[in-house]
């Protein structure tokens, strides 16, 4: 998968060059997300080299089919999200992330009872209304690049959290507090 892993005791992290790096986390129709609440949370840092609408994570064919897609958007910095075959969802608020050579914490959370998706960034949260329930029936989970092998990450991601339910505020800021002194958020 070319990312190589950066074992630096400040900002461990998988490196990914832009051009044919990824990780596959192929079969795993539990792993989330997939029909139910989940979080998505990780740091991520962006090489101003970076061109292109780079991926942070896809599980499924997010579009046109039945999955999910999140990306920067790319020079605006906005963060997108494609899902089940909808356009996207573009978190126009969170402009903090409009810097290039710097982590941030990001975080999407989706919840199933309350038909949103949160999306975080640096502490600060933007709702949005989920427009379906998700329905994701490939087990393909790829972080760094699109299933169809375009849209390469070029930076480092790391560490990276999985949850099978929604984190509230509190505790999505936990975590963001938790990585901010290590990654200079």
């Amino acid at each position: 998968t070319d990312a190589t892993w950066t074992n630096s005791t400040i900002t461990p992290s998988f490196n990914f060059d832009g051009s044919d790096g990824y990780i596959d986390i192929s079969t795993s129709q539990t792993l989330p997300p997939n029909t139910n609440d989940f979080t998505l949370s990780g740091g991520f840092y962006r090489d101003s080299s970076s061109s292109g609408i780079p991926v942070y994570f896809e599980k499924g064919a997010a579009y046109p089919s039945n999955g999910i897609l999140i990306r920067d958007s790319g020079a605006a910095g906005l963060i997108e999200i494609y899902y089940n075959g909808f356009g996207a969802i573009q978190f126009s608020n969170l402009t903090s992330y409009n810097t290039s050579n710097a982590w941030h914490h990001i975080a999407l959370v989706y919840s199933e009872s309350g038909d949103t998706l949160t999306a975080y960034v640096d502490g600060n949260s933007e709702q949005k209304p989920a427009t379906t329930t998700l329905n994701i029936t490939d087990s393909i989970f790829i972080i760094g690049k699109r299933q169809n092998n375009t849209s390469y990450w070029y930076g480092n991601i790391g560490p990276i959290q999985i949850y099978n339910r929604a984190l509230s505020a509190e505790e999505v800021l936990y975590n963001y507090n938790g990585l901010r002194g290590r990654f200079g958020v």
